[in-house]
């Protein structure tokens, strides 16, 4: 039994990765209605589009599963089979609209194993009734009953129930599927109004994911482990309301994601507490041949304690208070944070390495000079022994090797290099606050060359050499958007990333 159920399974696959390219059908009403409207997570996947972006079906490794899948599929099946492979609307499956799946994560504790729902579009139900027609008669334990224009397939001794309708099939684990094909959008999570832009999404892929699920399971392990919380109850509230939305689309060399946060009115106020638009202020002080870049900006240093947990803001204050360190001082930190990672001019085998702070004034670099027992006067010393300097310019402490110092710092007040990151696309996308990452300056790095014998290192090296660079970079206080580019800049980045994981796991 259970061997004909797989042979079942993957000549039903076979069927529809071969349906994936069938035409594009209206649809009496938005499918994603059965989703459930508890879902913690939802994903979308534009499977249409990832196919042919992929090129998957000329992957000879996926040609020699199709043939192999080909030889089980059951006499039953073997008509519709052939049907479909010389016209894949046959199956009657709309993969052209995105297959949609929702998981429910709420009160693991309760129910160890979380509900999970997929919802495909049918394009033509008659054709779909063929299909699960010829599936009956190759099983006849597997059965198919309608009700009310619902019809349920039953596969006995098996957690998965599966029922569809002409415009959609439910396939659920840990809840009803018939319930679901029928279920009104107010009762769905499209009745969610911060679901509408995942709903319309045409990304190759897309993500929703509802915050309270876990900040509850937070609180479940927390109780489960009599630990107390490491964040304050107001704060958890505040996370307990809020939404998050991304996607990634795989474009010819580059793949683009974006997210955005939908809080409550009570979080955007947490948010705006210590939020502040960075600048480019600091980002000269990364040379062009910098590996990583970070950039961002804040204010109100000091409120961020009060939205620890009791236990984590007495430690904190303790420490802070054995140091002579207080609020107003860390407050001293106001504006633009900068750190980096570059090749040192001066030592191409060890990575030189900024960090600096944008201050209100000259106070939290005394308070360093201080506490590093540093006698002598002016705006600069030495760390002992460590080839590094710390100094005060432009109303920002910099910790810097001394070439950078002499560089860009000596003259009392912040030059760029010669040659830097501002004006590149990492230097545009730190200025708005994020990451950048040249994945090409690290794969020339000297001290990697040296380990390009071991096996794995070389193959890290080689998927190095094949990527470009990555941004992330804040467009607003709510919303962030990414970058990976690749050097080939003539394939779908997809195709190219597939071909890289397969050429690594072959390797190992």
């Amino acid at each position: 039994m259970k061997k004909i159920k797989s042979l079942l399974i993957s000549s039903l696959m076979t069927l529809i990765i071969i349906g994936m390219l069938s035409s594009c059908s209206s649809e009496k009403e938005n499918y994603l209605s059965s989703l459930p409207g508890e879902s913690s997570l939802v994903f979308k996947f534009n499977t249409a589009q990832l196919v042919t972006k992929s090129n998957i079906l000329d992957n000879p490794m996926v040609s020699g599963m199709l043939m192999q899948a080909d030889q089980h599929v059951p006499d039953a099946l073997k008509d519709k089979f052939n049907e479909i492979k010389n016209d894949p609307s046959a199956a009657g499956i709309d993969l052209k609209k995105p297959l949609a799946i929702a998981v429910n994560l709420e009160n693991l504790s309760a129910t160890p194993k979380p509900s999970v729902v997929g919802v495909m579009a049918i394009s033509d139900v008659k054709k779909f009734d063929e299909l699960m027609k010829g599936v009956v008669e190759s099983e006849p334990s597997i059965t198919l009953s309608e009700t009310n224009g619902i019809r349920e397939v039953h596969i006995p001794e098996d957690e998965i129930n599966v029922a569809y309708n002409d415009s959609r099939i439910v396939l659920a684990f840990g809840e009803n599927a018939s319930t679901l094909v029928s279920q009104k959008a107010e009762e769905s999570i499209l009745a969610n109004e911060n679901f509408a832009e995942f709903a319309t999404s045409d990304k190759d892929f897309s993500m929703f994911m509802d915050y309270e699920w876990i900040m509850n399971a937070t609180l479940e392990a927390q109780k489960s482990m009599n630990t107390p919380a490491s964040i304050s109850p107001q704060l958890m509230e505040y996370m307990k309301d809020m939404c998050v939305y991304g996607s990634l689309n795989f474009e010819t060399g580059k793949v683009v994601g974006d997210m955005k946060v939908y809080p409550s009115e009570e979080a955007k106020k947490y948010i705006d507490e210590f939020y502040v638009k960075p600048t480019d202020k600091l980002i000269g002080l990364l040379p062009e041949n910098s590996y990583l870049g970070l950039n961002f900006a804040i204010k109100n240093y000091s409120e961020c304690l009060k939205y620890l947990g009791e236990n984590e803001r007495q430690q904190i204050e303790q420490i802070l208070q054995e140091y002579g360190i207080s609020t107003e001082l860390i407050d001293n930190v106001h504006g633009d944070i900068l750190m980096g990672v570059y090749e040192d001019p001066n030592n191409a085998m060890i990575p030189g390495i900024v960090a600096a702070v944008e201050c209100k004034d000259r106070t939290l670099f005394n308070k360093v000079k201080e506490m590093m027992q540093i006698s002598e006067e002016g705006d600069m010393f030495v760390i002992p022994n460590m080839g590094y300097c710390v100094s005060y310019v432009d109303d920002v402490v910099v910790v810097s090797t001394q070439a950078l110092y002499d560089q860009c710092l000596a003259s009392g007040s912040i030059r760029a290099w010669d040659k830097n990151w501002k004006g590149t696309a990492m230097g545009k996308a730190l200025a708005k606050g994020g990451v950048g990452i040249d994945f090409q300056a690290i794969s020339k790095n000297q001290l990697l060359a040296q380990f390009s014998g071991n096996r794995e290192a070389a193959m890290a090296l080689s998927i190095l050499k094949q990527l470009e660079t990555f941004t992330m970079q804040m467009e607003n206080k709510l919303e962030t958007s990414s970058e990976l580019t690749l050097v080939n800049k003539s394939k779908n980045s997809l195709e190219q990333l597939i071909a890289i994981g397969i050429g690594a796991a072959m390797a190992q």
